[in-house]
């Protein structure tokens, strides 16, 4: 390592292989000509660690231009080499930039999640001093590869895009990311395709694609997802396997390149190669099977606004309103300015929580205060906001005045963000310099309708300043017209000043001509400025957001700074109020400021509920139940429920009824622009807690026609109704208030952490309640306190593990002081009753139960109220149900249903999107060699399009199944244990299916 250059040099230098370039360069070249001499088209340089960042790690950081300098060199000899010997082969090096040893997204240390061991601004200036040294050298290509962190590929894309600029050369760059599991995320916790959204902005982008991480098998989903949504090449250059104990790799040239066949043969890939591991020996099997494919097709991709946070936003035509949560802002928020100047981050992060759990999609935040410093806060805030994935999931809006804010806030962002705002207050050379480093930092950008003669207030200035900066940004800059977001001023109305109060026809006015003759563009506005004139009467407010919004939706308005908590539905405000404030929206009467004044001054001081007598109390109860999903009303929910128990002799009845009703007018008022999605996620939550009150009743077979002998099939009986609610109350209690040793067994079993088997806690099995369940391989675990010690316990135990056994459950217990003395033996004990369990093949009976459905909501719709009603059903008619949650990418759909040994997977979906998403997983069952029936259900899904785009790609069973009120006799149908009846069913639905395809 050392040569004769670095012979005295005072740090060890074992390990530092980006050396070599400089003291073996004989050595070097030979590598890279090994691997020209079987096949490769493109080498990388010896640069991997080739930054100050890494380097300072052997004291080299300054002889970084020459390391990547002399890399790019020797590898290029090399190329021009093998050019000359063969001219219809060319040869390509590309110059490696690897991820270096920190990360701007994580702290290094687990107490302090704000601090970061590195800026920015110190990774794009090491960036920028490699590519340079590299570009120097001779690399054709720069290669941004093994991304974990997306914020430190964003800092090289800036230091490359600088590079460019400076140099006037356009950089060929490819770009490379790496997951670190088969959750398919990078180790910031970005998923696939929001990693693709957050680097897409690059210019000369030739490639984007993974490398290492996992081998070629395991990565194939993720392959898959890259190559349906990438506009551009698509690499891919895998591991040969995943490393051995030794650190090793052990997949052969023979297997790896057969791997990587699959995806040619798929058509996902237009680059492969090898990472850690592959020999010339690999890429010799690799280049002979790439001869036999043509490469992929590329996509195009439709110019929808994509943001990113650690998961995908898009906006497309079809998308509601979409709403920016505005509390994490210290001039609209006095609790979030107190915490944010009393640096109380932590606590500054649950209002943010807050916002995202109302149901907001985009996060704004703004530092700007007179005594706050304005840099330093947004920096803290948004690190310490990257370490929480239920916040980070989100785009962050970066809103302030101060261009030094905004940009100390982009250098925090790995995802997708949006800058508010930039105009033309100042001139165009500071616009299009701006707009520049917007761009370069990879976001999209808010206009506001601001020019040097100062703010648009009528619709002539409004629709002139955004013309002009549409032509500037699209004709000079660059920038692409879908990142555009216009804010034309949302101005505030009813002042008394009569020239204000044509600002709200202004801005709708000035919305509609924008959205008509800007192509591609978005409007967005702050909507809390409409009514600043009764600030404090919350009942006007509210109806006029809800109106304005109503309005200006119908216009075009796309998306909007809101507060969740003053929203009213369109439909709820009452008609006299309703009157008075669209009459001052929309400027129809000259009186209309005095006539709300005076309305204001009557309910001054009141809260809504003292205005809005509960006359809907009076109503029938399927009305008061519609009414309340409507409104968001938990307060009733129960009792009007119960009520609608003595009315419905069926609970599923009042689900699939009054309900589901309310939910179906929801989903119209919401489609509609009358009601958004804050409003949508509290409907949401009354339904839940309707359905949960309901569950504990919900507990015979639901079959309309069952047969003789039905419940001898369950194996065991559901417990009755009553028995069953009070087995749920003791669960309930029990799970929130649990012994001590049951915390600390749960700590060790939870998340999958044992073996990688999912355990339950207080879960009901037929008339008992297990304290912890391993349902996959029927594993009960009890942990006996000294009342167990009691004879007459001691017999009930007795009754109940045999009681279990007979059922076919294995039942271990264990004393509170094996967990409180000997954990360690536990846990052992558990893995090996675990793991010597005999593993039913895919699909056979697990006996016990009726059977195991695993149900999920699709990959992109986060939409579970459908599905969770299925579950419920399911569960209480004895059939296991594994319920995957919401945004289930369909390998780890596939890979449960194959660990957990289904029977059945069923499948939800709210969204249009869904629908392809639902082919894929059939496709892909398909491709797998599964045989279990396959259920489809959700608003959007239908008998026919089951049929005809589904069914198709997938030789099993598929059946659409309309309602909950039906998915236990298609169950029962398909787990029928006679054998002939069963296929009698599958048979008669194939042929009904084949029907309606003609």
């Amino acid at each position: 390592f050392r040569g004769d250059k670095f012979k005295n040099h005072p740090h060890d230098l074992k390990g530092n292989n980006d050396l070599l370039s400089i003291t073996q360069p004989e050595i070097i070249k030979g590598i890279h000509r090994a691997y020209f001499e079987a096949g490769a088209d493109i080498i990388e340089t010896n640069t991997f660690n080739g930054t100050s960042v890494s380097q300072r790690d052997y004291e080299t950081q300054d002889f970084v231009y020459e390391i990547n300098y002399s890399a790019a060199k020797l590898a290029k000899e090399v190329a021009v080499e093998f050019g000359k010997n063969e001219t219809n082969k060319p040869r390509f090096v590309a110059g490696a930039l690897g991820p270096t040893s920190k990360t701007l997204s994580l702290s290094p240390d687990v107490n302090n999640p704000g601090y970061r061991a590195v800026t920015f601004d110190q990774m794009a200036d090491a960036y920028y001093e490699q590519a340079k040294g590299l570009i120097d050298g001779g690399a054709d290509i720069l290669l941004i590869e093994t991304i974990f962190d997306t914020l430190n590929a964003k800092s090289a894309i800036f230091a490359v895009d600088k590079l460019s600029e400076e140099s006037n050369l356009e950089i060929p760059v490819m770009i490379s990311g790496t997951v670190i599991d088969q959750s398919g995320r990078t180790l910031s916790g970005q998923t696939t395709e929001a990693f693709w959204i957050s680097v897409s902005h690059i210019k000369n982008l030739l490639s984007v694609g993974l490398n290492c991480s996992l081998g070629a098998k395991q990565m194939r989903p993720f392959v898959e997802e890259l190559s349906r949504i990438a506009d551009i090449y698509l690499s891919v250059y895998p591991n040969a396997g995943l490393p051995n104990e030794m650190g090793e790799y052990d997949e052969t040239p023979q297997t790896m390149s057969s791997v990587l066949e699959d995806f040619l043969k798929s058509g996902f890939v237009n680059i492969v190669g090898g990472c850690c591991g592959t020999t010339p020996d690999h890429i010799k099997a690799i280049s002979e099977i790439v001869k036999n494919y043509e490469p992929r097709e590329i996509p195009s991709r439709k110019p929808y606004l994509r943001l990113s946070g650690l998961e995908p936003v898009i906006i497309h035509p079809q998308t509601n309103f979409v709403n920016i949560g505005e509390r994490t802002n210290v001039a609209g928020s006095a609790k979030f300015r107190k915490l944010i100047k009393e640096e109380k981050y932590e606590d500054a992060l649950a209002v943010a929580r807050q916002q995202v759990e109302g149901g907001a999609q985009i996060l704004d935040v703004n530092m700007d205060e007179g005594m706050i410093d304005s840099e330093d806060a947004m920096t803290k805030f948004l690190n310490m906001l990257a370490t929480e994935p239920d916040i980070a999931k989100l785009p962050i809006m970066i809103d302030s005045s101060k261009w030094s804010v905004i940009e100390a806030g982009l250098k925090c962002l790995q995802g997708k963000g949006i800058v508010n705002s930039i105009s033309l207050k100042e001139g165009e050379e500071i616009f299009k310099e701006h707009a520049k480093k917007v761009l370069r930092y990879g976001a999209a950008v808010i206009v506001m309708a601001f020019d040097e003669k100062g703010q648009a207030d009528t619709y002539e200035r409004k629709i002139e300043i955004c013309k002009r900066a549409y032509e500037i940004l699209t004709e000079e800059v660059g920038f692409p017209p879908q990142d555009i977001i216009f804010d034309p001023n949302i101005l505030a109305i009813a002042t008394g000043i009569e020239e204000h109060n044509n600002y709200a026809v202004n801005f709708i006015e000035a919305t509609r001509w924008i959205k008509q003759n800007l192509p591609l563009v978005k409007v967005s506005g702050g909507v809390s400025n409409l009514s600043f004139s009764f600030r404090g009467n919350n009942i006007v407010r509210e109806a006029m957001h809800s109106a304005f919004l109503y309005h200006a939706i119908k216009a075009g308005m796309d998306m909007g700074i809101v507060n969740a908590g003053q929203l009213e539905v369109y439909e709820e405000i009452p008609k006299d109020l309703l009157g008075l404030v669209e009459d001052v929206i929309l400027n129809r009467q000259p009186d209309a400021t005095e006539k709300l004044v005076d309305y204001a001054e009557k309910v001054k001081g009141k809260k809504k509920e003292e205005v809005k007598k509960d006359e809907w109390r009076n109503a029938p109860v399927e009305e008061r139940l519609k009414h309340a999903l409507v409104r968001g009303i938990v307060d009733h929910i129960e009792e009007d429920t119960k009520e609608a128990r003595k009315k419905y002799s069926d609970p599923i009845l009042i689900i699939e009824g009054p309900l589901m009703d309310g939910m179906n007018m929801v989903g119209d008022l919401f489609g509609s622009g009358k009601m958004f999605l804050p409003q949508v996620v509290k409907s949401a939550r009354v339904m839940k807690k309707a359905v949960a009150y309901l569950e504990p009743f919900i507990a015979h077979p639901l079959t309309p026609s069952q047969r003789e002998g039905e419940k001898e099939r369950f194996g065991y009986e559901t417990a009755d109704p009553i028995l069953y609610g009070k087995l749920k109350e003791y669960a309930l209690e029990h799970q929130e208030n649990p012994t001590k040793a049951e915390l600390i067994l749960w700590e060790q079993l939870k998340s999958k952490q044992l073996d990688g088997f999912e355990f339950r806690r207080q879960h009901i099995i037929g008339q008992y309640i297990a304290d912890f369940v391993c349902l996959s391989k029927k594993l009960v675990i009890e942990i006996d306190g000294l009342i167990h010690q009691l004879p007459e316990n001691k017999d009930l135990d007795e009754i109940r593990t045999k009681w279990l056994e007979e059922h076919g459950y294995i039942v271990i217990r264990f004393q509170n002081e094996d967990i409180f003395n000997n954990l360690d033996e536990v846990l052992n004990t558990i893995s090996k009753t675990l793991n010597i369990q005999k593993v039913l093949p895919f699909g056979e009976s697990l006996g016990g139960a009726s059977g195991t459905v695993l149900l999920a909501t699709v990959k992109g719709d986060v939409h579970d109220i459908g599905k969770n009603i299925v579950g419920v059903v399911l569960g209480c008619n004895n059939y296991n149900v594994i319920d995957l949650g919401v945004m289930v990418p369909t390998d780890k759909i596939i890979e449960t249903a194959i660990e957990n040994n289904v029977d059945i997977i069923g499948l939800s979906g709210l969204i249009t999107p869904s629908l392809d998403e639902m082919i894929h997983v059939a496709e892909e069952m398909e491709r797998r060699g599964i045989k279990k029936p396959l259920l489809i259900g959700g608003a959007t899904t239908s008998r026919i399009h089951t049929s005809v785009k589904i069914a198709p790609n997938y030789n099993g069973v598929v059946i659409h199944v309309l309602d909950a009120s039906r998915s236990v006799p298609v169950v029962s149908s398909l787990l029928n244990e006679n054998s002939d009846e069963k296929e009698v069913f599958i048979k008669k639905m194939k042929s009904e299916y084949d029907k309606l395809r003609v």
